[in-house]
């Protein structure tokens, strides 16, 4: 009977949290469908999730990932660069939840391009859309990051203790302090293949037991199904009209670059 208890309360907790996400992103232009805000919306299609995931089908990419993955090498940050000279690690392709986003964000995949259709026939195909360019996300919509990543923040970014130590040296007046995000806070690691000095991301246990690598991705900043400025999970105000920053920002920053060496 307890089995059987236990069964029930976690079908309920994961339809509650099914229902919070899908309201949450219902008001935002991550809602892709016709009933969408955005001027980037599908033409007929209702159904929400589908751009991004298929209970069936999926891609290997999680979670149960649906929208057809670019296959694009990107022009990453350098420490040749003025505004990154303070970079340590050298910063190499995305992976994990980053190229989730760029499939979309880096404008060479079509907006609609799943891997499972939705429907019972199924199959790979795009999904109808409309305020594209060609199917392609628009390089003027707010949203477009391009192939250039050499301006972001570097992203899929292996953390671990050796990182911490070498930033926290401060061998380069200027550079921001580093450290941990704080366990079950907004900010955190996600999984990253990526290495720093040869070494894996912080080991990272899940309480359901899945295991993972953290590093840095778009996620660990960005959380698609929430209504705020920009989706970031901290930091509110508008949105800079030159491109993407928040108003307040500091609190997000801050989670994991508590100050500047002197």
């Amino acid at each position: 009977m307890k089995k059987v208890v236990s069964a029930v309360v976690t079908v309920i907790f994961i339809l509650s949290v099914a229902v919070v996400v899908w309201a949450g992103i219902a008001n935002t232009k991550h809602n892709l469908s016709v009933t969408g805000p955005g001027t980037i919306k599908a033409v007929s299609e209702t159904r929400i999730c589908v751009f991004c995931h298929t209970p069936h089908g999926a891609s290997p990419a999680r979670p149960l990932w649906n929208h057809t993955l670019s296959s694009q090498t990107y022009t990453l940050p350098t420490s040749s660069d003025p505004q990154w000279s303070n970079l340590l690690t050298t910063v190499q392709q995305p992976d994990g939840d980053t190229r989730l986003c760029l499939s979309c964000h880096d404008g060479t995949v079509a907006i609609g391009s799943v891997v499972n259709l939705p429907g019972p026939a199924g199959g790979a195909g795009t999904i109808s859309m409309q305020g594209t360019a060609g199917g392609l996300m628009p390089p003027a919509a707010y949203g477009f990051i391009g192939t250039d990543l050499s301006g972001t923040h570097p992203v899929s970014i292996a953390m671990n203790d050796a990182l911490i130590n070498d930033k926290n040296a401060c061998t380069q007046t200027g550079a921001y302090t580093l450290q941990y995000p704080p366990g079950g806070g907004a900010v955190r690691l996600r999984p990253t293949s990526n290495t720093y000095n040869g070494q894996p991301g912080q080991l990272i246990t899940t309480p359901t037991g899945f295991t993972y690598n953290g590093g840095v991705q778009c996620t660990s900043c960005h959380d698609p199904h929430i209504e705020t400025t920009d989706f970031l999970v901290l930091g509110t105000g508008s949105p800079d009209p030159t491109k993407g920053h928040p108003g307040n920002w500091s609190a997000l920053c801050d989670t994991c670059h508590p100050g500047t060496c002197p």
